[in-house]
């Protein structure tokens, strides 16, 4: 047997072992101010020794020749065998140590090979200077006997410690001693006071006395890692989803005199003379130092310097933290998470750089609703987005794969687990955590009831036995799903980081930090919907980040969809300029470029000659009664109370993305556009009714001009096509698919999808033929995997109801095939789906909401 981690110190050794040294210092920061207080030192870590029995039996162990987890070529190996990472969240501070061996034994006959958890520092040193892994002040503190039983169970342990957790729980992790040990990091609002309230507390998070502090919590978790190192322990996530709770804060956040100090250096190295800056900003600065982080009501330039300025800043203390880690001797790959729908001063393509395995965190239902998902298409969205930030030595990976979720009224059906999990191995998932494993309770009491695999007592639930089959079919084929490659159309769609920042056009024009237009909010989460448009008529389209996409990347598709908020820096308009002039198709929606990403003037006539006459936002005022009705009066009249009883730990999460459920939910009207014929895929003879196609939120109308896509009720061009170069480019002035993102999908019409699917083919099949084309009342996700034993997987994804029709592999080739398929065969469904060959394809006949995987040859 090889021997894998130093040997395992006894029970005497760990009473007698001194503190763990402070770590080397982070690199210094630029001077504070000299007003700013000075840093006090902590006193010194004091381990609490271990009780009797808290350690099992003693092992010997070695120093690992190298990590157990690795990867390589975009897969994950384990003791050199490739498999997909399944692991489980089973967060042993909120669940009785009694119940910890026989939780870690169902979640392993469920089919996980790993165990996942947070560490939290609030819960470990309640007190400052005094540590307790072992058990000695709360059964649910021995962490160690938890490690061993991971590890006795053949399993392997993703470490998860923080500083910043979230996880619902009170502090975020944070202790309750920490903010009045460093005052001076505490992060402050304009008015000059701390960022805190009852259940949380914020910090500057480069500030060095934040980062001493950060530093000596790391320390010490590695003395408690160390000899567990790669006997489970085989990866360390720094921090968590960092930069989510500064989101929306612009105005309100960081007026910390260390962090201003920092955006003044950023700003002189940008524009290295005041002058410069003054011009840029159209108001006077003599010097740098009169600049402060920006007010609610700043205009458009300041507002995208500060939130350029702190993605970087939150990049640059992860960064900070993987430094820390190494100088600790810890060589454990180390992880990031990001929540899937980011937004600034969260940058996935910065933050990426410090993990060596970067993923995402996934939740798609969290409402008390019936409906099966929330947000039914980010099951595929988020995977095919962060497909761009994966790499032969970093593997697609979804760290938290949400099983349930955490509020007393969200009602998640194993349905909804069953559409994220098979969508992401359908989109290339190499590995995901199912958070959270069991329900439990916080230390203080306060029930956690996330409805993942166990209940409080441990019993399995329903969800349970769905997921023990999904991974039985992962691990049964894993081998050959993690070689197999996707089939993806030569279809680009953009993304652009600098949309996920605020403006002073997304937000109401009054001096309130994040108070944002609803409906802009809204409009501007629906681009999706048209990418799920595109996914449900055979075409599978994946992400480009705009920003990185050089000229020849961008060559390689021969059709590129951008969702424009109206603004782009002239360097890239350039891009995409030259792109349609060499021969690329282009379609912008919902409006033109008119603007640079600073709020300045951009002439775009060549790629849109045609612009907007007129613009209609669709149901603000209803959207608005809608919140007012639905939102605000009986939550903070009601269920913001019971919340703050039941988990006062999530409350923060609740106050931030209760408006965005209520309102995703509001019915709003649509705009009746009429499709011309010959882009709807329509004979000119068609019944009017059948030219008819939904636009959502928001309609613009051109004066006509190149060939016109769409007209509006009164006959004005709604969409137009022109010719640039040897390419051409759209522009459609709604948002087709808008509710397709959202539970409203699920009240469409038949009728009403079927149009827009038919638009969406038109506007595309004349550049891009499709390789799979699922008859044309079907409506369901197909995904092709080539197998490297020849053939395909076919993934069926339905997120409607009961449902059949025939899918035509119209390119075998594509495929996999050497020619028409000869042979299906089921290798998955939930639900009982089935599938069989005919002369015209692979007939499907499908239950509700499964997910049918096949293989075909």
């Amino acid at each position: 047997m090889v021997a894998l981690g130093p040997r395992k110190p006894d029970i005497e050794t760990l009473k007698a072992q001194p503190a763990p040294p402070d770590p080397p210092a982070p690199p210094d920061p630029p001077a504070p101010p000299a007003d700013q207080p000075v840093a006090v030192p902590a006193p010194p870590i004091e381990v609490v020794a271990p009780r009797a029995g808290a350690v099992p039996q003693e092992r010997e162990y070695g120093t690992p020749r190298q990590n157990r987890l690795v990867a390589r070529e975009g897969r994950y190996s384990l003791d050199g065998q490739p498999v997909i990472l399944r692991s489980a969240e089973l967060q042993y501070f909120r669940v009785p140590a009694e119940q910890w061996a026989e939780s870690i034994d169902k979640l392993r006959a469920a089919g996980c090979n790993a165990i996942a958890s947070y560490i939290p520092w609030a819960w470990h040193e309640p007190e400052q200077g005094r540590l307790d892994f072992s058990g000695e002040t709360h059964p649910q503190r021995n962490v160690v006997r938890f490690l061993e039983l991971v590890r006795d169970a053949g399993l392997v342990f993703l470490a998860r410690p923080g500083p910043f957790i979230y996880a619902e729980y009170k502090g975020f992790g944070y202790p309750e001693w920490l903010a009045s040990a460093i005052p001076e990091a505490m992060a402050l609002r304009a008015n000059g006071k701390p960022a805190v309230a009852a259940h949380y507390q914020l910090f500057s998070l480069q500030h060095p006395a934040y980062m001493a502090q950060a530093a000596r919590w790391y320390a010490a978790v590695a003395e408690l890692l160390r000899p567990f190192l790669n006997d489970p322990v085989v990866t360390w996530q720094l921090d968590n989803e960092t930069g989510m709770i500064y989101a929306i804060r612009v105005g309100d956040l960081d007026f910390n005199p260390d962090t201003v100090a920092r955006y003044r250096d950023w700003l002189r190295r940008k524009y290295r003379k005041a002058r410069i800056l003054s011009r840029r900003w159209g108001r006077r600065l003599p010097r740098f130092e009169s600049v402060t982080a920006p007010g609610a009501s700043a205009r458009h330039v300041e507002m995208a310097d500060w939130q350029a300025f702190y993605e970087g800043y939150v990049a640059g203390y992860l960064d900070a933290l993987r430094g820390v880690v190494r100088r600790l001797g810890i060589e454990l790959p180390l992880t990031v998470n990001e929540a899937a729908e980011y937004l600034s001063p969260q940058d996935p393509r910065q933050k990426s750089r410090a993990a060596d395995f970067y993923g995402y965190d996934t939740y798609t239902k969290l409402t008390g609703g019936t409906h099966t998902a929330d947000f039914p298409f980010a099951s595929s969205h988020h995977p095919l987005r962060f497909q761009q930030f994966e790499s032969a030595t970093s593997p697609l990976t979804c760290w938290e794969l949400g099983t349930g979720w955490w509020d007393w009224r969200a009602k998640v059906a194993p349905a909804a687990t069953v559409q994220v999990f098979g969508a992401a191995l359908a989109h290339g998932l190499k590995g995901y955590n199912l958070y959270a494993a069991q329900d439990g309770r916080d230390p203080g009491g306060y029930a956690f009831q996330f409805g993942g695999l166990l209940d409080e007592a441990g019993n399995t639930t329903e969800r349970y036995d769905v997921v023990a089959r999904l991974q039985t079919f992962a691990a049964r084929h894993e081998a050959e799903l993690t070689a197999s490659t996707e089939v993806q159309d030569p279809i680009a769609w953009l993304d652009y980081q600098p949309y996920t920042r605020l403006t002073p056009e997304t937000c109401f024009p009054v001096p309130v930090p994040g108070l944002l237009d609803p409906l802009r909010y809204f409009a501007s989460f629906a681009m999706t919907g048209f990418h799920a448009l595109l996914q449900t008529t055979g075409y599978n389209v994946p992400f480009l980040d705009l920003e990185q996409a050089a000229p020849e990347v961008l060559a390689r598709y021969t059709a590129a969809v951008f969702p424009s908020c109206g603004s782009l820096d002239r360097e890239h308009y350039r891009v995409l300029e030259q792109y349609v002039q060499r021969g690329g198709h282009l379609v912008t929606f919902p409006e033109p470029v008119t603007r640079r990403s600073d709020g300045e003037p951009l002439s775009t006539g060549s790629l849109w000659p045609h612009q907007a006459r007129t613009q209609r936002w669709l149901g603000r005022a209803r959207l608005i009664a809608h919140l007012v009705w639905r939102w605000m009066v009986p939550y903070y009249l009601g269920t913001r109370w019971k919340t703050a009883r039941l988990s006062p730990g999530a409350l923060h999460l609740s106050d931030l993305i209760e408006p965005a459920l209520v309102g995703q939910a509001a019915t709003l009207p649509g705009a009746v556009l009429e499709m011309v014929a010959e882009q709807a895929e329509q004979p000119a003879q068609a019944a009017q009714a059948d030219r008819m196609m939904r636009g959502d939120l928001r309609v613009m109308e051109f004066p006509d001009g190149g060939d016109v896509l769409l007209r509006g009720p009164q006959g004005a061009s709604a969409g137009y096509r022109v010719r640039v170069g040897r390419g051409t480019s759209a522009l459609v002035g709604t948002i087709p698919g808008g509710s397709y993102v959202t539970s409203r999908y699920y009240s469409l019409a038949a009728q009403e999808r079927l149009a827009l699917r038919r638009f969406a083919v038109g506007l595309i099949e004349p550049y891009v033929r499709r390789s799979i084309v699922p008859e044309e009342a079907l409506e369901v996700e197909t995904v092709a995997r080539r197998s490297p034993e020849g053939g395909c997987f076919l993934f069926v994804i339905n997120r409607l109801g009961e449902q059949s029709g025939t899918i035509s592999l119209a390119n075998p080739a594509a495929l996999g095939l050497a020619g028409a398929p000869e042979r299906v065969e089921t290798l998955f469904s939930a639900y009982g789906s089935e599938a069989e060959l005919t002369p015209d394809g692979v007939h499907v006949r499908l239950v509700a909401d499964d997910v049918l995987v096949l293989r075909v040859r």
